[in-house]
Order: structure tokens, then C-alpha cells, then sequence
């Protein structure tokens, strides 16, 4: 099994596991992709079995978990649990529930999971495995873990009430949006005749997505004097963002871009240099831009626009410093304006001075070094924030937090039928940040930034797809509005 399939719903039985539970205990747990889902977040050394303990790693948390696991899988959806009898004098147990065969631990085994066969293998007794005392105690903490994490207790929802202030308030959003121009047709822009208008800019993309959920949300910028500017005001305004304090800049235009569509992918041309978000400075992030905000959104691309947009960004962080206003932060790493420059040490600081961060996987590779979701978060959150997501496109995201002991849980991808990807990570961000606002628990935003992120590419524009707030409610229950 490679690592990609680590971060993916897989394990051995996974696409034919739908099996139900036998017992009502275990809310939430309707079959066992839930489950583990659930339990990747929560095994730990201590549910490990000792010889292999040393060995635990978050990358790898299905390390010595067979036996517990599926005697719990067992408590849950009944049936058998059987043993796969290794060099070592071992047995690896799995479940059976009327044929229904699955394995929740395979991925320890990585690729040589390949050579593990589920067919005719003995029954596994619990008076035989609980026999040894330590193993029927790690059975009983994982169970513990499962029911605390099942009512809310292990991720501590009112530790992430506590990151933003009593009584609401607006989350303020500060970087530069473009007239974008997306073409009615694929092909070279040299052939194209028809162009429809909107607006792209990731920090007012996430604005519209919360918005959208019923957030109160504001976009702040320099913009120019003139149509496109004006244009970008009334479409933000139009989606509920707030745009009161929006600078326009009668001595630089406002910056536009042009999308080009192929059947292998969106390019994108930028005319930005010198535009009015550009010239943004420190003297305009005002202190009075920050009365009633619970919190500060803002990306890697405002510090690289221009010197004076990268101290406009610190003085940002500055005063949300001193007013005790979190911060949330996504890289949006765009390797065409660094220009050759490394600022991957800016950022690495910024995310260091951040309460929530964002990130792509790619982009924690290029600030860390990291290769796995695991990594990634472990290197973001040993630098100070409190709750850090790892997007990985169509895989799905991976969420940590310190409410959560910092372990990592993966957020599987919701289905979708994808036209073009932009805007997917800013509705990620829009429905992830939405949720903790509302003092959800990390997992549950997790899920919020999943459907809106594929709900986003479900069209052509960055923004459209965007779910309002009953839609996002609909698909959370389960019922699935129909959407095409």
C-alpha cells in the first residue's frame, strides 16, 4: 500500500465494507469507513502493542493496533474476527461479519499488505487475545478514546470556542482581487471572442465563502478609480461581503487577469504589476479596521506583491497581536511572483506568528521539507499555531490541533464531478473557518472544508459554487440536495 493510499479512506475491504452496526453505543459510526476514519485520529503508543511501540509513528498509527481494533470493529459490527498467521508466530486479526471482509489496520504493513491473505484463516478468541492483561487494557482505552471522541469530549470543542472572542464578530480579510476574465471556449485566447467578468482573489474568495455560510465578513484592499474596481465592489457587496473600508486609488489602476482553458488544464495571465493592491502600506491597516473582528484572514501572496505590502502584512499582524484577534493563514504559495526569490523563510515566520493555518501539501513541501499530511502538521504546529488543515487536492485534507493532542485525522474528499479546481482551496478554507467560528470541533470543520471545496469545482468560476448555508447543513445530514 504506497503512502498516497495512506491518506486516502483504504484500507483492505474498504470499497465493499458496508456492513451496519449491531449496537447503538457508538453514535456517528454507520459503517467502517467511519470508524476508521474516527480511529486514525485517535490511536496513539498507548493502544500499540508493546514490542511494536517503539516503532508508533502518526504516519503510520495502525502499528500494533490489529487485535483491539478488531475486537472493537467486533463490539460494533458483530460477526467474526479471524487471524492471519505471520513469519513471527503472530497472528494479524481482521474481521469477517457474514462475508463482509475488512481489515482496519492494514496499512502497517505498507506495501507487503499485498501479500496478506483473508482466506481461510482461524477464528481469534477474546478469552485467548485478553488473556494477557496489557492487551485487554489497550482494548478498553481505545474503546474509551472512541466513545470521548464520539461525544465531543476528546476534541474539546470549547477549546476552540476560546480562539475567537464572545458575541460573534466579522472576519476581516485583507489582499488584492482582480477582474477576472474566463473565456467562453477553450483554446488559445488569440481565438477567443467571448469573455465573461468575475472576481479572483483567494483572500476574497474565502470572504464570499463565509459570507455565503452566514459569517459576517469583510475584504479590504486598495483598488483603482475606476470600472473593474468599481466592478469588484458591487460583485463582493452583491455575495454579503463588506467593502466600507476599501481604498480607491485614483493614481494606479486595478489589476486584471485572463483565464485560458485546454483540455489539460486553466492557464492564467496576470496584469497586476503596479496595480493599486500593490501599493498598499502599513499607514493604511488602520486600527479601526480591526473593531468588532474575531478574525484575521490573510495569505502567502500579499507579502510578495510589492515592500510595501509585505509590511502593510506585518503591520496586520501586529495589531491583531495587540488587540488579541487570531489570525488564520494560508500560504497560497504562487512560485510566479516569487521570481526567482526564495520567501520561503517570510512565510515560515508568518505561519510561526499565525492561529490557524491552512496550507496545501505541496506547500508545506517547499517550507518544510515534509512529504506526508503527518509530517506537514507536525512541523506547523511545533512553530506555535493552535489548529493547522493539509489539503491534498482530491486525496482530502488531514487536520490537527492542540485541543486534539495535535494528532493528525483525515478528512476524506466529498464526491463531486470537477470542471476546473481554482477556488476549491479558499471554499476549503471558507467552510473549515465557518466551523470553528460556529465552535464546532476541528473534525466537523474539516468536513465543512471538504464539501465546500468540492462544490467549488463544480464550476467554471472561483466562487459560484460556494454553498449557502442550508445546502452545507442538507449535505451534513445526509441528505444531499441534488446538484447539477
Amino acid at each position: 500500500m504506497a503512502e498516497k493510499n495512506r491518506r486516502e479512506l483504504d484500507f483492505y475491504g474498504s470499497g465493499k465494507a458496508l456492513c451496519t452496526p449491531v449496537s447503538d453505543e457508538y453514535p456517528g459510526i454507520r459503517n467502517p469507513g467511519d470508524l476508521y476514519t474516527v480511529l486514525r485520529g485517535i490511536w496513539c503508543p498507548e493502544t500499540c502493542a508493546p514490542r511494536m511501540r517503539k516503532d508508533w509513528t502518526v504516519s503510520n498509527p495502525a502499528l500494533g493496533q490489529c487485535s483491539v481494533t478488531a475486537f472493537l470493529a467486533q463490539d460494533i459490527f458483530g460477526g467474526t474476527v479471524r487471524g492471519i498467521l505471520l513469519p513471527d508466530g503472530n497472528y494479524h486479526c481482521y474481521n469477517d461479519v457474514s462475508g463482509c471482509v475488512f481489515d482496519l489496520t492494514s496499512s502497517q504493513f505498507g506495501a507487503d499488505a499485498v501479500n496478506l491473505s483473508y482466506q481461510d484463516n482461524p477464528e481469534q478468541l477474546r478469552t485467548v487475545h485478553f488473556a494477557r492483561q496489557e492487551k485487554e487494557e489497550r482494548y478498553h482505552l481505545l474503546k474509551k478514546l472512541l466513545q470521548d471522541k464520539l461525544r465531543g469530549l476528546y476534541t474539546a470543542v470549547g477549546s476552540t470556542e476560546s480562539l475567537f472572542p464572545s458575541g460573534g464578530g466579522t472576519v476581516l480579510t485583507i489582499g488584492e482581487t482582480m477582474a477576472a476574465f474566463t473565456p467562453g471556449e477553450a483554446g488559445s485566447l488569440r481565438y477567443v471572442r467571448d469573455f465573461r467578468m468575475k472576481t479572483a482573489g483567494a483572500e476574497s474568495n474565502t470572504a464570499i465563502g463565509l459570507a455565503k455560510l452566514g459569517i459576517s465578513a469583510e475584504w479590504y484592499s486598495r483598488i483603482g478609480d475606476d470600472e473593474f474596481g468599481a466592478f469588484l465592489v458591487r460583485e463582493l457587496q452583491a455575495d454579503g461581503v463588506s467593502c466600507r473600508h476599501v481604498i480607491r486609488d485614483a493614481a494606479h489602476r486595478t489589476g486584471i487577469m485572463f483565464k485560458e482553458l485546454s483540455p489539460s488544464g486553466t492557464k492564467v495571465y496576470y496584469y497586476r504589476e503596479n496595480s493599486a493592491a500593490s501599493h498598499l502600506s502599513p499607514d493604511d491597516i488602520r486600527p479601526e479596521l480591526f473593531e468588532g473582528v474575531s478574525l484575521l484572514h490573510l495569505t502567502g501572496i500579499t507579502p510578495i506583491l510589492s515592500e510595501s505590502c509585505r509590511e502593510a502584512v506585518f503591520r496586520a499582524f501586529d495589531l491583531a497581536e495587540e488587540k488579541g484577534i487570531p489570525v488564520s493563514f494560508d500560504p497560497n504559495i504562487r512560485k510566479r511572483l516569487w521570481k526567482g526569490c526564495d520567501h520561503s523563510p517570510l512565510l515560515r515566520d508568518l505561519v510561526s506568528r499565525s492561529t490557524i493555518v491552512l496550507a496545501g501539501l505541496d506547500e508545506a513541501a517547499v517550507l518544510y521539507g515534509t512529504d506526508t499530511p503527518e509530517t506537514a502538521l507536525e512541523a506547523i504546529l511545533n512553530t506555535g499555531p493552535a489548529v493547522a488543515a493539509i489539503k491534498d487536492s482530491s486525496h482530502g485534507a488531514w487536520i490537527a490541533a492542540a485541543s486534539m493532542n495535535n494528532r493528525p485525522v483525515f478528512i476524506p474528499p466529498y464526491p463531486c464531478n470537477p470542471v476546473e479546481p481554482v477556488g476549491a482551496g479558499d471554499g476549503f478554507n471558507a467552510g473549515f473557518l465557518a466551523g470553528l467560528l460556529q465552535g464546532k470541533d476541528p473534525e466537523t470543520a474539516g468536513r465543512m472544508g471538504a464539501v465546500c471545496g468540492a462544490l467549488a469545482t463544480q464550476v467554471s468560476g472561483d466562487t459560484e459554487g460556494y454553498p449557502d448555508a442550508a445546502q452545507l447543513n442538507e449535505i451534513l445530514a445526509g441528505s444531499d440536495p441534488v446538484l447539477r
